[in-house]
């Protein structure tokens, strides 16, 4: 018998050979996703919060629905290139949905929404109500696993062996590793890419139903199961790319050793949550725009506002952005204040139009309670 442990490693999103704790600023989260139960989206995120666009189903002039891709209403990101470039596997996850079918989709969703109803409700946090239409942000988190022996492989000490020693058969011996555990409350694993394979993923939760992205991890108790392969003797890290809650524990299950269990360090995502926006489609909408206005003591931010009627909400900030033709040509963003839709009638010296735009929240999950 010879001691050995399961080593964790979680890696940085750019170079799976910059590990935390060996190299200098690594950063393990590959980005962020937060379902959009109100558009049936996928809201996307580079690893410090900035938007990078959504998922959506959309139905083209000819044929089924697709998956599409749609970048930010605001800042420099146009295309997917560019999110491959600085974010490799946030855009190798999103190359992997676009394009699919409504089931694959569907699937998809579905099976993170029953992966998350398992986990136990966050702390201390303002703004719960949000779930119901946002959902929690989950992050795309970069680790690798392997056995790590303590010391040299033992070998056979026989005569027969002194000469020409012979390589013990378990270093070729394959063990299998569970991620994730939803009978655990505390556990936040929602599933995993394996390697840099980003057209199945691999989940926690059953899949309401069949599709070829979606495979479920075991189910545990069938031994040849859908799990991770592990070899003793194997020198480079199993690479996986998981989906979790960042505020809960990570738990990895092998039959051989105790519980393996690791958590994402705080740094990673605090600061990242502050700057997550939500967007919602809203349209067509009747409304009006009007000038802003203002009393003197305050700044104007904005030209013109629309007059909207949001989700209540304790924090954040809310704006509308709607697509308008620009004077040089071409469809550019603009952004408007939001003004209170009062239910009374009012002459007011501005036409009523209907508009079509989106409805954007920045969350500030972490920011305490104003008053």
């Amino acid at each position: 018998l010879q001691h050995m442990r399961l080593e964790v490693l979680l890696s940085d999103q750019q170079d799976d050979s910059m590990m935390l704790g060996e190299s200098p600023r690594v950063n393990p989260i590959c980005g962020w996703i937060l379902v959009n139960h109100l558009d049936h989206g996928l809201l996307l995120y580079a690893p410090d919060g900035s938007a990078m666009g959504e998922l959506r189903l959309q139905k083209p002039a000819r044929g089924d629905k697709r998956v599409v891709w749609s970048p930010p209403v605001h800042g420099e990101i146009r295309t997917l290139l560019q999110i491959h470039q600085v974010f490799p596997h946030l855009g190798a996850f999103i190359a992997g949905l676009a394009g699919r079918g409504e089931a694959d989709f569907s699937a998809f969703l579905e099976t993170v929404d029953g992966a998350m109803w398992t986990l136990e409700p966050l702390g201390e946090r303002s703004d719960l109500h949000l779930s119901l239409l946002i959902g929690r942000p989950l992050a795309l988190v970069r680790a690798g696993f392997r056995f790590q022996l303590e010391g040299p492989p033992l070998t056979d000490a026989g005569w027969q062996a002194t000469f020409a020693p012979i390589e013990p058969p378990f270093l070729k011996y394959g063990f299998s590793l569970r991620l994730g555990d939803q009978i655990a409350r505390n556990d936040g694993t929602i599933g995993y890419f394996a390697g840099n394979d980003y057209t199945c993923f691999h989940s926690v939760a059953a899949p309401p139903f069949h599709t070829g992205y979606v495979c479920r991890i075991g189910p545990p108790g069938k031994p040849q199961g859908n799990y991770l392969e592990l070899a003793v003797g194997a020198s480079a890290p199993a690479y996986v790319t998981l989906l979790a809650d960042p505020r809960s524990p990570i738990h990895a299950f092998t039959g051989l050793l105790p519980v393996k269990d690791f958590k994402i360090p705080a740094r990673f995502f605090e600061p990242a949550l502050k700057k997550v926006e939500a967007s919602f489609h809203i349209g067509p909408l009747l409304t009006k725009i009007m000038p802003t206005e203002t009393t003197g003591e305050e700044e104007q931010v904005l030209e013109n506002t629309v007059a909207v009627l949001p989700p209540a909400a304790q924090n954040g900030t809310w704006s509308w952005w709607e697509k308008e033709w620009a004077q040089g040509g071409g469809l550019q963003w603009n952004r408007y204040g939001l003004r209170d839709a009062s239910p009374d009638a009012r002459m007011e010296n501005a036409s009523v139009s209907l508009r079509e735009g989106i409805l954007q929240l920045i969350v500030a999950l972490n920011e305490e309670k104003k008053e």
